[in-house]
């Protein structure tokens, strides 16, 4: 095989991702501004997290934003008392943009995605616990 072939080979396995499609990417940046703006009326409204206005429990990401913002602020420390679990976010935001391939092998994006689902199994339990 030469360099051509292969470079020719990965590239078609690359546009696989459907990340890359236009249609997709498009779909994408406006679901994700659908859920900003969302989020935004929400928090306005003063119902904020939808789980906990009407469970009345926290939800499993509750802490998630609290997290985020002592951690921009360079409070990690804090950052993994609110939300242990705030650095899986980029891997999750990957795979969604990747469509579940993040890694080369299937086995390794579920083992991954389910130490992630764990995780936050986890904290949500003792945020029920702590209540």
């Amino acid at each position: 095989m030469n360099i051509l072939e292969s470079v020719k080979q990965s590239s078609c396995k690359f546009r696989n991702f459907v990340f890359l499609n236009r249609k997709s990417l498009f779909s994408k940046i406006i679901l994700t501004a659908v859920f900003v703006i969302l989020t935004f009326i929400l928090a306005r409204s003063g119902i904020g997290c939808v789980w906990r206005y009407l469970f009345k429990i926290p939800c499993p990401g509750c802490g998630m934003t609290r997290a985020f913002l002592s951690f921009v602020h360079g409070d990690f420390k804090s950052a993994m008392k609110y939300h242990f679990m705030f650095p899986s976010v980029p891997v999750i935001c990957m795979y969604i943009m990747f469509d579940g391939h993040i890694f080369k092998s299937k086995k390794t994006d579920t083992i991954i995605l389910s130490v992630i689902g764990v995780g936050f199994l986890l904290h949500w339990i003792i945020d029920l616990v702590n209540l």
